[in-house]
């Protein structure tokens, strides 16, 4: 996405694919057409997605989703080998 950093398009991708499984980060919810235009980009690299998932740790953002969103996150293919920790 022109004007856009590739840490801006990662964040933006991995927020997108955790909307994808019912989790949005501090209720963030990326909208239909930024998703188009993400989907039409060649996807990160595992480690780019593990970053933004540690950032997102590191800042204290709270995921918010159902109990089912979990299982969503472990079968999906842009999160694979990942984990979603609990903080006790």
């Amino acid at each position: 996405m022109a004007g856009m950093s590739r840490l801006d398009f990662v964040q933006l991708y991995t927020v997108a694919r955790l909307n994808d499984c019912g989790i949005y980060p501090d209720w963030c919810k990326v909208v239909e057409s930024t998703r188009r235009k993400i989907d039409a980009m060649p996807p990160p690299s595992p480690e780019e997605v593990q970053l933004v998932l540690v950032q997102l740790d590191q800042e204290g953002i709270r995921l918010h989703g159902m109990e089912a969103s979990r299982e969503k996150f472990l079968a999906h293919p842009a999160f694979k080998g990942f984990d979603l920790g609990e903080k006790k």
